[in-house]
């Protein structure tokens, strides 16, 4: 007998189908190209918004040391060179201001930043490069002792705190008291409460004194506190070269990183000098979270700034002061 045979031959692919597979791979191959293309540009604009961050720290440290920044590109360029980074700069500065704009570019990509501002902006610098100054908060409760000496202590070497306005760094007023002979590094202190731990601090103030030997530092202990006027968890001390202004004021600042766990300061200032029996005074205390020792005083009396509480005895905002 003859059967008929099924026809078991493999069916293969047609044309269209063929086709839409290419079609389907195509678009999945572009798919992952431009995927690719954006993490890569993403991870590259990261990269430049970091050198330019880590350059402008850089410029920072300059003017700390210099008191200005850069006045020339060669200057800045080889401040920046030091943190070794991969994006090339271009540096604007203006001296009537003591201000720059920063661009950083790595091959098609360019951040800039302005001084005086924690803000990257995508781009180059603008023509105009003054900088909108960034708002500041003094974080001192009673810093120029204008109205009393409210939250202010002795701590060691001299007597009763006062307020005075014989003289004054800042303002019309300022704080004094008198050695009593006991210790090298007569001080009195106050503590400020508004404190982020981890933070960055700049510190600073004006310290003078009358009779007596010639002292041979300004000094300033900061205290970080576990709670606000609570234990003390450390102490860090700054001393500073004794070098008074025309008016016999001598300026004293730091900068220090809250540990972590720290809710306030206590900072005792004063100065250094053998069994100290002259009168010391303090005045302009500048506490703001900034790695720019630098930063000129300002407090809610200073033109654009304002208090946050009851004038002079509580915090102050404001733009930094070119």
């Amino acid at each position: 007998m003859i059967y008929a045979g099924k026809n078991t031959a493999s069916r293969g692919f047609t044309i269209v189908e063929l086709v839409v597979v290419i079609v389907v791979i195509a678009i999945l191959a572009a798919i992952t190209v431009v995927s690719y293309a954006a993490v890569t540009r993403n991870a590259h604009e990261q990269d430049v918004i970091a050198d330019v961050q880590t350059a402008a720290t850089q410029l920072s440290k300059y003017k700390n040391e210099h008191g200005a920044y850069p006045a020339t590109s060669a200057d800045a360029l080889a401040a920046i060179a030091a943190a070794q980074t991969s994006s090339t700069f271009t540096y604007n500065y203006t001296a009537t201001t003591d201000t720059y704009c920063l661009t950083a570019t790595h091959e098609d990509i360019s951040e800039y930043m302005m001084s005086g501002s924690s803000k990257v902006t995508a781009g180059t610098c603008p023509a105009s490069t003054t900088a909108t100054p960034e708002v500041i908060t003094n974080i001192a409760p009673n810093p120029s002792a204008e109205v009393n000496a409210n939250d202010w202590v002795r701590y060691a070497g001299v007597g009763t705190v006062t307020r005075t306005t014989t003289t004054a760094a800042k303002g019309s007023a300022s704080l004094t008291a008198v050695g009593d002979g006991s210790s090298t590094t007569p001080r009195f202190y106050t503590d400020v409460v508004d404190i982020v731990p981890n933070a960055t601090y700049a510190v600073s103030f004006y310290v003078k004194s009358v009779g007596g030997p010639v002292p041979a530092a300004g000094v300033v202990a900061i205290k970080p506190q576990a709670s606000p006027h609570g234990s003390e968890m450390t102490t860090i001390t700054t001393e500073v070269p004794w070098a008074p202004d025309a008016n016999g004021w001598t300026r004293v600042a730091a900068v220090v990183t809250a540990p972590s766990g720290a809710k306030g300061f206590r900072l005792s200032l004063g100065l250094k000098s053998p069994s100290y029996t002259g009168t010391m005074y303090i005045d302009g205390l500048m506490v703001v979270k900034s790695a720019d020792k630098t930063l000129k005083y300002a407090d809610g009396s200073t033109a654009g700034w304002s208090w946050k509480g009851a004038a002079h005895n509580s915090l102050s905002s404001g733009p930094m002061l070119p």
